[in-house]
């Protein structure tokens, strides 16, 4: 299929891994140019300078397979990341496998002939010095962007006085640095994963692995989820609320999406809900328990290695379990940053419209940074071309994984064949209840506590919805995705990666979970 060139697709040459898993959970809707010149293109510049800062690559040395481009491209505007230039930089991480990484983040299974660990020298001592200190330049960032925030952007939109050009500017910079090193916190989180993972197995305990990123305590989520809990107890206000976790949307990490502060009304449904439950099912209700079960488990796996091996076992436990945490910042961290680049993108459309230059506020998103801030021409003509693109991208059945340059199919309506829905079960537990197909949670409004919230992919906003349902069923994802995370944390049974499960329950059908197995069964 032959389209007009634009920013939002990307030709691959033959032969190239490609995959949507990890970032149809950041981005599970069409990326306007907008968002991906600010989303897209500032994740590529924080990849080199990840491995810049653990001294695994230096000033001038070439990252392996192409990577100085980075690592993601969008693909029929949808993000994508390259499966071979993720694997080469990985394996440049000193007792890291790219396999555990391409396994529990994109969901691919690599060969050991393809992955293994790079023979080289690296700066030994700046890798140990930044792996020690990038858990508290997150929670550092994680303020200061906080602040940012809330200096430049209240509810209604951008601040008077603030210019939208340098706000978004400034935005962008920020992005980069909250994402280089949440995304360095992250890569040593997995790798921590897949080390007591392989401590379980020994100790006869693989199957409780994914327990051990449970029961963290006080997390950016969990501390979502109890604030809205007390908004619908009166102890806070959604106003408060909207103060500290406006910044969210429903749409991942799409620059055009509207954020909470923006659009409560789902949030104002959903305290009503929770004012539908008792204190038993509050988000915090069995928190002390689940750290209790996640330290006992550590305790049984340290209990069945050698002497010699507990000491350094225990570390790894700690700081697996505090990277795990700092994660949540990270995430929001870039969030909050992203919202400040909506406010200035919303506050910049609003001038180009005024000027009679663009039919709408709105198309700005449809607009690159140098076109939307600068003295572009005919941006109604650029904007026609790239609306009638991004419809035509809309009917493309885009698959999770392909090689090379993909001949995309049309979508096709499944057939309702009932039976079993299958993905991976991730949190424990089996339950019955009546299916509610949201794929955009600011249309959850009509969700009643106990439903089966079906979805095809969540992030961090989604936590407070979490908290309403019986079970989880999300298309997109692995044992280590938000989502499945989040629902070992508040104890209800999970279902994830089951590709398709949103076209093939609807609203209303009756289903058996089962989080143990990975099923999803339909009853009637």
């Amino acid at each position: 299929m032959n389209e007009p060139a634009n920013p939002v697709h990307f030709v691959s040459a033959p032969g190239v891994r490609w995959s949507r898993v990890n970032a149809a959970e950041s981005t599970p809707s069409l990326t306007k140019p907008l968002g991906w010149d600010f989303y897209g293109n500032g994740t590529n510049l924080t990849w080199r300078r990840i491995f810049e800062n653990f001294g695994l690559i230096g000033q001038n040395e070439p990252m392996p397979a192409g990577g100085d481009e980075g690592y993601m491209r969008a693909i029929y505007a949808r993000a994508t990341i390259n499966v071979d230039t993720v694997i080469a930089a990985m394996d440049l991480f000193p007792g890291d496998h790219s396999g555990d990484h391409a396994r529990e983040i994109l969901s691919e299974d690599v060969s050991a002939a393809e992955s293994g660990q790079a023979e080289r020298t690296f700066d030994e001592e700046r890798y140990l010095r930044y792996r020690e200190d990038v858990r508290a330049i997150v929670e550092r960032e994680f303020d200061e962007t906080l602040a940012f925030w809330r200096d430049h952007v209240g509810l209604q939109g951008l601040r008077e006085g603030k210019d939208p050009a340098s706000t978004f500017e400034d935005a962008f910079e920020r992005y980069v640095s909250v994402q280089t090193n949440h995304s360095a916190n992250s890569t040593l989180c997995q790798q921590y994963f897949s080390q007591a993972t392989r401590l379980a197995e020994r100790a006869g305990l693989g199957e409780l692995a994914s327990s051990l990123t449970t029961g963290i305590g006080d997390t950016f989520d969990t501390r979502s989820m109890a604030r809205l809990w007390q908004v619908s107890r009166g102890k806070a206000t959604l106003e408060d609320y909207l103060g500290e976790f406006g910044f969210q949307t429903s749409t991942g990490d799409d620059l055009s999406g509207h954020s909470w502060r923006e659009n409560p009304a789902s949030l104002r449904a959903l305290v009503g809900n929770y004012q539908k439950m008792d204190e038993s099912s509050s988000p915090f209700a069995h928190e002390h328990e689940r750290v209790e079960q996640r330290q006992a488990l550590e305790e049984r796996i340290i209990a069945a290695l050698p002497v010699d091996e507990q000491g350094e076992a225990r570390k790894l436990f700690d700081l697996l379990a505090s990277s795990t945490r700092v994660r949540e910042l990270g995430k929001a961290s870039y969030r909050i940053a992203l919202d400040v680049a909506r406010a200035a993108a919303r506050a910049q459309g609003a001038v180009l419209h005024k000027q009679g230059r663009i039919d709408g506020p709105e198309d700005i998103f449809l607009l690159v940074r140098t076109e939307a801030f600068g003295d572009a021409e005919d941006l109604r003509g650029i904007v026609a071309e790239r609306k009638a693109i991004l419809e035509l991208y809309a009917t493309y059945d885009i698959p999770q994984a392909w090689t090379g340059d993909l001949e995309p199919a049309l979508i096709e309506a499944l057939a309702d064949d009932g039976g079993v829905v299958s993905g991976l079960g991730v949190s424990a537990g089996v339950i019955e209840g009546t299916v509610r197909l949201i794929l955009d949670h600011s249309s959850a409004e009509d969700m009643e506590p106990g439903e089966i919230l079906v979805t095809n992919t969540t992030d961090p906003s989604w936590g407070p919805f979490f908290v309403a349902a019986g079970a989880l069923v999300i298309d997109v994802g692995g044992a280590m995705s938000h989502g499945a995370i989040i629902a070992r944390e508040l104890g209800i049974p999970c279902v994830i990666n089951t590709k398709n499960g949103t076209r093939r329950l609807k609203d209303g059908m009756t289903v058996r979970v089962d989080g143990n197995t990975g099923t999803v069964e339909v009853l009637h």
